[in-house]
């Protein structure tokens, strides 16, 4: 992996290696050999991830990065701002599990047993594997989103709280 010091806060993928990482990113062509070394040597300083930095820096956009990294990972990517979350489908993960692992259910298709998994690392196994673990009769699909879809994503549970406390108020 790329980064030991990679911080609490950093919400890109950690599970790839340096090198596949560099050569997924000079890829793009936005970024070159040298601004990519610029990065990585800023990100160790800071205790960023290398992703960080060259979006912090404006090198690249987080939508464009996850887009080549859904290339890379070979899954497709999700929108969370674009869906609405089913009550149901998001309760299936508590919200403490879901910030700290940053995995998010997002559809369930009973009918095709399926369920639609949304991860800003889709190399996370061990994530990946207790969600296939916790719901074993399913088939599950695995999506990449970006950290600001994640971050709406997570409103989600805020909502269901906000419906909830509504619901007591009319009652």
């Amino acid at each position: 992996m790329f980064s030991l010091f990679t911080p609490h806060y950093s919400l890109f993928v950690v599970h790839i290696t340096q090198e596949d990482l560099k050569s997924v990113i000079l890829g793009t062509g936005l970024v070159t050999e040298e601004e990519f070394d610029s990065a990585k040597e800023e990100a160790f300083r800071g205790g960023q991830t290398i992703q960080d930095v060259l979006i912090g820096r404006e090198d690249i956009t987080e939508d464009y990065l996850v887009d080549y990294l859904a290339q890379y990972f070979r899954v497709p990517i999700i929108d969370l701002k674009k869906i609405e979350i089913k009550k149901e489908d998001i309760e299936l993960l508590s919200e403490s599990y879901a910030k700290t692992h940053k995995v998010l259910i997002f559809g369930v298709d009973k009918d095709r047993n399926i369920l639609n998994i949304a991860m800003t690392d889709p190399l996370d196994l061990e994530t990946f594997e207790y969600v296939r673990a916790k719901f074993s009769n399913m088939n599950a699909v695995v999506y990449i989103m970006t950290p600001a879809s994640f971050k709406h994503g997570l409103k989600q549970y805020k909502r269901k709280i906000g419906e909830e406390f509504n619901k007591i108020i009319e009652d």
